[in-house]
């Protein structure tokens, strides 16, 4: 069970941090910022994917992990 909430909480985590990363593109005074988040989604993106892999593949075909990943890569 902590496994799962840890999972989740992750999940959320990533997509939000990829958002802020993909909102701080506007400004170019941002772009450290954005670049920044990005990494920090990256890292919560495989760190979630992975998980899914290990304990969640069967209930979880498309983790949020994989939305996180997205968002954090349009900054790069």
């Amino acid at each position: 069970m902590y496994h799962y909430i840890v999972y989740r909480v992750i999940g959320y985590i990533s997509l939000v941090v990829g958002l802020c990363a993909t909102a701080c593109i506007f400004k170019l005074e941002n772009m450290f910022y954005a670049i920044a988040l990005a990494i920090f989604g990256f890292i919560l993106s495989v760190l979630n994917i992975y998980w899914n892999t290990k304990y969640y593949q069967e209930r979880e075909k498309w983790p949020m992990g994989y939305l996180g990943m997205f968002f954090s890569s349009i900054p790069v």
